[in-house]
């Protein structure tokens, strides 16, 4: 799902909220935008080390960055690229998953150097029921493989 438009590269400070969101990515609300991962301040999700890295990309607008995603869980992840994106910098993110194809809108975090990449955090802002479902699905996946 891709949504045409320019994309901030910086996020306001006041879309912190569900609704800022809406009207930042009115077209991306149309298609049933239903979880906004809000983490439990006293408890950090599971998070998932993705073996060999798997890769996802980042729409800002007619922009394209391909990247290396390193960890994920439920509300974010961890990805290493080339150059980092400004942190606050807002984008639709394109993963494929063993579940079926997962997108969201994500804001980018810190970025710390890692030799000649850049690792650099996520989270997500809004994913659809679907994209949710095969998330979860899975970091299930993900974490059964492991403890093989």
């Amino acid at each position: 799902m891709s949504f045409a438009g320019t994309y901030p590269d910086h996020v306001p400070c006041w879309a912190t909220s569900s609704k800022a969101l809406v009207a930042l990515f009115p077209k991306y609300y149309e298609a049933q935008m239903a979880h906004f991962p809000h983490p439990h301040t006293k408890v950090r999700a599971p998070r998932v080390r993705v073996s060999g890295g798997k890769p996802i990309k980042f729409s800002l607008g007619s922009k394209h960055v391909p990247a290396t995603l390193e960890v994920i869980s439920v509300t974010g992840g961890r990805v290493s690229m080339a150059r980092g994106l400004r942190p606050g910098t807002l984008a639709e993110a394109f993963l494929a998953t063993n579940a079926g194809p997962v997108s969201g809108v994500v804001e980018l975090l810190a970025m710390k150097p890692e030799g000649k990449a850049v690792a650099q955090a996520f989270r997500f802002l809004a994913l659809s029921d679907n994209d949710y479902s095969r998330l979860t699905d899975t970091l299930g996946f993900l974490r059964w493989r492991a403890t093989l």
